[in-house]
């Protein structure tokens, strides 16, 4: 073990021999001899030098203002190459820094926002220098209308126009969007256009829109189906114009075979301005005795599909068993077809009578007379309507 003494008087002198220092003192000519401890260790960044632990910074680094560390430069934070790009998908940018941590990450209206943090050293804790960075987003338009998928929306066309455009607006730009308009429901006449009627309908006026107040215009009664409204994205429903249909008029002319009486009127009616079956007054028709006779109503023009219903009032006289037989026939089609027959007696005698028919072509209207008992039967025809 080695032993050390503290030397209390000063070293008047001191020669060095290899690891031993030999002094003299001022006290009596005392000489002593000093042993150099060889033991001594050093920790890096520290040096033994002279038998002392000397700092000794690595190159590229430098002692702090103590000297007692090395400083070691310090990593500052650099943006990446997205750094002031602007994107117009809104995607979030990937390459956000060269070198610091990224932090602070924000998705904001028109940027992303990141800091790089500077790199931090480890052995002194010095940290780099912080570096903000950001990315512009572009403003970008929705597939739906006045929408946008950045930005606000602001509508810049009118109300019914085919083509629907709007903006999409942020602090860093303005795009222009546009989709053609969605076409509105246009409006369709119900069940009661077209049918052929007297009366004003009140019902099954439009299978789809909005009904129209009804006018009636020449015995026609008219009104309209309004389509959907127009929006700021829809354009007007097309508007239907509706209608019924007055009963066609029957022009005709009339024959008759047979035996008609003394005071035959048919005469009258073959001869009559007034060929309209339709304002027809009551036309009597009075069959001789014993005998038989055939009106016959022939249409100007075969009108098809339709329904006739034929009016008429009969008559036979009292007395002698007083009887009459009426047939009542259309030719439809070429076809022959009693629609209405029976025999009439002077009890039975003077009521309006009516009867109804669905043609496929109407070509033609017979009243069949036959006197069974001298009854001089009469027959007067009101009318004759088609719908």
């Amino acid at each position: 073990m080695k032993k050390y003494f503290l030397i209390t008087t000063a070293i008047i002198s001191l020669s060095v021999y290899s690891q031993e220092y030999i002094f003299s003192v001022d006290k009596e000519g005392y000489k002593g001899r000093l042993v150099v401890d060889d033991s001594l260790t050093c920790e890096l960044p520290y040096e033994k030098i002279n038998n002392q632990c000397v700092l000794n910074c690595p190159e590229g680094t430098s002692p702090n203002n103590e000297g007692n560390a090395c400083l070691y430069p310090a990593t500052n934070g650099m943006c990446g190459s997205d750094n002031n790009q602007i994107t117009n998908t809104g995607n979030q940018p990937s390459n956000l820094c060269n070198s610091g941590n990224v932090i602070n990450f924000t998705n904001n209206t028109s940027t992303f926002n990141w800091t790089c943090e500077g790199i931090k050293n480890d052995s002194t804790k010095f940290v780099g220098t912080d570096v903000n960075c950001l990315t512009y987003k572009e403003a970008i338009c929705d597939l739906n209308y006045g929408n946008c998928v950045l930005g606000n929306s602001n509508y810049t066309s009118t109300i019914g126009a085919t083509t629907v455009t709007w903006n999409c607006t942020n602090e860093i730009s303005t795009k222009n969007c546009s989709k053609p308009a969605t076409i509105g429901i246009s409006g369709a006449c119900g069940s009661s256009n077209g049918a052929v009627t007297t009366i004003e309908p009140i019902s099954n006026l439009c299978n789809s829109g909005v009904a129209s107040a009804i006018n009636n215009v020449n015995g026609e009664f008219v009104w309209t189906c309004q389509g959907e409204e127009a929006t700021q994205t829809r354009t007007e429903g097309a508007i239907a114009n509706c209608k019924t249909q007055k009963p066609p008029v029957l022009t005709y002319s009339v024959t008759y075979s047979g035996s008609f009486g003394n005071y035959n009127t048919a005469t009258t009616l073959l001869n009559a301005t007034d060929r309209n079956v339709n304002t027809m007054s009551a036309y009597w028709y009075v069959l001789n005795t014993n005998s038989n006779a055939t009106l016959y109503f022939t249409p100007d023009n075969k009108l098809t599909n339709k329904k006739v219903t034929l009016y008429w009032n009969d008559l036979v006289y009292n007395g002698y068993g007083n009887q009459m037989y009426i047939a009542v026939q259309v030719v439809d089609n070429g076809v022959l077809k009693t629609i209405y027959s029976g025999n009439i007696t002077s009890s039975q005698a003077g009521v309006n009578r009516q009867v109804s028919y669905d043609f496929a072509r109407l070509d033609q209207v017979r009243f069949y007379i036959y006197d069974i008992g001298r009854g001089a039967p009469h027959i007067a025809i009101r009318d004759i309507i088609i719908e």
